[in-house]
């Protein structure tokens, strides 16, 4: 099962910039005569390329108020709002030294997010997940190229800095090319001629799957926490949209330390009453018995990535007729889901055996169970009937089971279920 990490990890590294290595590797240079005036003429140009460099690197910190300005903004909070993938969110972005918060309002509902530094976890209602040793290190990956782009890292050691220029229309951008010996890739960070501010930059990046270039454009300077902070950003992947963000408001100042520790776990056997959030979801039918889904999983999940999608939370089962109706003449049934950012369509579109539909508010009392995924259902559905019976409550539709964590990496006995009966 893909976890609720799945669209976590794309939604807030698409707002963060989620860099990755390009893997490009040097060519070998075959040895000519004239090898060695060419090699000298180069190396010429590239000890010229860092020395004006470095000097540009100065002038672009002197514009942002100098080193005692921009390290003094390293601890702040900014509240926001804008589009990712043509969808509205709304939330708060904390930073501490090597620590960033992220607290979203979106379709799907609300999240938080917490990596760098030595926490790194996500939560969705009740329900926390670890990251994986794949996602922090991806996260840790990201982490250092998002700082070197507020340029107090560049003047430390492993850093080489160089010179370049970017033409736009009939206009030339002073440009810095960075690169880390103890890094692959290469980002590209072009400033204003006449402010000398950041106005884009330019990054190696993996974004659902795919290799390529983020480009983000930075707009509307204010002073803020002691330095110029952007209020306005934009971020394109290969020429596609993905995210714009306006800042309403900057808090500067030291941030609360108990906002980056894992929060606990939901506990077995909470019940829950609410409403759920819109979302679009794709989705297909699995009969037989529905704890086994791993390959009509991966084949729905294959289905996804080859649309381009990107999945917005956690893998769902919308049980049309309950395990424990079926019987040999008259299988299980239920259709297997996952949120896609994807705008909701009219009416639902099917395609061959998959079917994009939306899934519209629901009020529903929800249970939680902690272990083994295919051990929950009957369990669970109990303690649901028995609770509703208890507040009185009617189902007005199918039950609905969340699979909030990817098994590949949250161990069996730590596994959170939720088991949803639509109610009146």
């Amino acid at each position: 099962m893909n976890s609720v990490h799945t669209g976590a990890v794309f939604f807030f590294s698409s707002l963060l910039m989620f860099l990755g290595a390009t893997g490009c590797e040097p060519q070998e240079q075959k040895k000519v005569p004239v090898a060695r005036d060419t090699d000298s003429k180069q190396q010429s140009a590239d000890i010229t390329a860092v020395m004006e460099g470095a000097r540009l690197l100065d002038d672009a910190i002197d514009a942002q108020m100098g080193l005692d300005g921009i390290k003094a903004a390293l601890q702040w909070s900014a509240r926001s709002s804008g589009t990712y993938l043509g969808m509205p969110y709304s939330g708060i972005t904390t930073f501490a030294g090597e620590s960033m918060r992220m607290d979203i309002q979106a379709p799907g509902g609300e999240m938080s997010f917490v990596m760098g530094g030595k926490y790194c976890w996500s939560k969705t209602g009740p329900v926390v997940t670890p990251c994986s040793d794949a996602e922090r290190k991806a996260y840790k990956e990201q982490f250092f190229w998002q700082e070197a782009a507020r340029l107090y890292p560049l003047k430390q050691e492993g850093w080489v800095v160089k010179k370049s220029t970017t033409r736009t229309g009939d206009k030339d951008y002073p440009t810095l090319l960075i690169s880390h010996r103890g890094h692959e890739g290469e980002a590209r960070l072009v400033f204003d001629p006449k402010s000398m501010l950041l106005v884009s930059s330019r990054l190696p990046m993996v974004f659902n799957g795919q290799k390529g270039q983020m480009l983000t454009e930075m707009l509307d300077y204010r002073k803020q926490c002691g330095a110029l902070l952007p209020f306005h950003t934009i971020s394109t992947f290969e020429g596609k949209k993905v995210m714009e963000d306006r800042i309403d408001e900057y808090y500067c100042g030291p941030v609360r330390e108990d906002l980056f520790p894992q929060p606990l776990q939901v506990a077995d056997g909470t019940f829950l009453q609410y409403t759920t959030d819109a979302k679009t979801a794709f989705c297909t039918s699995v009969h037989g018995v529905v704890a086994d889904t791993g390959q009509a999983t991966d084949k729905l999940m294959k289905e996804v990535a080859a649309k381009k999608w990107v999945p917005m939370g956690p893998l769902f089962l919308v049980h049309l007729l309950a395990p424990d109706l079926a019987s040999k003449e008259r299988q299980a049934e239920a259709l297997l889901c996952v949120p896609v950012s994807v705008p909701p369509p009219e009416k639902p579109q099917v395609s061959g055996d998959y079917v994009l539909k939306v899934f519209p508010p629901t009020k529903v009392l929800a249970v939680f169970g902690v272990g083994d995924y295919a051990a929950q259902f009957d369990r669970l559905s109990k303690r649901l009937n028995e609770e509703l019976k208890t507040r009185k409550l009617k189902k007005s539709g199918p039950v609905i089971q969340i699979f909030h964590h990817d098994p590949s990496h949250v161990p069996t006995k730590k596994l959170v279920t939720e088991l949803q009966a639509q109610v009146k």
